[in-house]
């Protein structure tokens, strides 16, 4: 594992590169798992991580693994999130919280999307809740999955439909069930005919992007031995059967979490002219993807 973790950030090291700005006439969106404000090392990276965050500078950008309102302990000392919102008010981000797990180090811990001042009043924002699992799963040393209640944010604004989600860490199938769960909602009868974007931490890449990177022995023999990760007919291909396109495929990306895989995505349906970047920072152990669109799809 931290062959794998000094992988990435050998990776990252040798990708960096600056954002482009963003045009006058453009919405830019994001996706970043913050790993509860700390590095691949569980470090507390809370301020470089709100200045990446700035620094990205999106209208809409869902945050994951988020601990909010606590004072907690990590390796390298402790993370306090008391002032947050307080904090991304003065960025000029209205925040918008789903939970998955009630109480975490005296905090909650969920997904937060944070929306520009100048959009809170134009949109209609819902959070929903998934169906529970049934039992829980080992996914990796202690770590379980199906232990959270999972959940995602679902945006309207205009002609447009913005979900952001983090999608459940041990089972391919209740993966599957819940990205069945936002793509009925998308094929409503209220809502198919909208543009729509899904975006988030999916826990899950297509098997077959990794299949000549096997020689890549040293990085991905611990990835492959984990196939929660890397599961057949998954839930990617669901979401591509309904027409939606991964926004930053054009940026061939490689990985986009410690693990050395691509599990975080920006998908779009009836979008054109879209302009993708990733930022390559260390300060998670994700990295984040942002997409720009022009404001004529809202």
């Amino acid at each position: 594992m931290e062959d794998l973790k000094n992988s990435y950030l050998d990776f990252i090291e040798s990708k960096r590169y600056n954002l482009k700005s963003k045009l006058q006439n453009d919405i830019r969106l994001a996706t970043f798992n913050v790993h509860y404000w700390t590095d691949v090392w569980e470090n507390n990276k809370y301020k470089k991580l709100l200045e990446d965050i700035k620094y990205i500078n999106a209208d809409f950008i869902i945050l994951q693994e988020v601990i909010l309102g606590s004072n907690y302990k990590v390796n390298n000392g402790r993370v306090n999130t008391e002032k947050l919102v307080a904090t991304l008010d003065k960025m000029g981000y209205y925040v918008y919280f789903c939970n998955t797990l009630p109480n975490w180090n005296t905090g909650i811990y969920g997904n937060m999307f944070c929306v520009k001042h100048e959009y809170v009043e134009k949109i209609n924002i819902t959070s929903h809740t998934f169906k529970k699992p049934g039992k829980t799963y080992k996914v990796r040393d202690n770590m379980m999955g199906g232990n959270e209640t999972r959940c995602f944010l679902q945006i309207e604004i205009g002609n447009l439909v913005i979900i952001g989600t983090h999608l459940d860490v041990g089972s391919e199938s209740v993966r599957k069930s819940q990205i069945n769960t936002i793509l009925s909602r998308l094929n409503s009868p209220e809502l198919k005919n909208k543009k729509s974007i899904i975006m988030g931490d999916f826990n899950t890449t297509l098997l077959e992007n990794y299949k000549e990177k096997q020689k890549r022995k040293n990085i991905m023999e611990y990835v492959f031995r984990n196939s929660n990760y890397l599961a057949k007919n998954n839930v990617i291909s669901l979401i591509k059967k309904q027409k939606f396109k991964s926004a930053t495929e054009i940026l061939n990306i490689d990985l986009t979490v410690w693990s050395n895989i691509q599990c975080d995505y920006i998908f779009t349906r009836k979008i054109s002219n879209i302009k993708p970047q990733i930022l390559y920072t260390s300060n998670s152990d994700h990295l984040p993807l942002i997409i720009d669109i022009k404001s004529n799809n809202i």
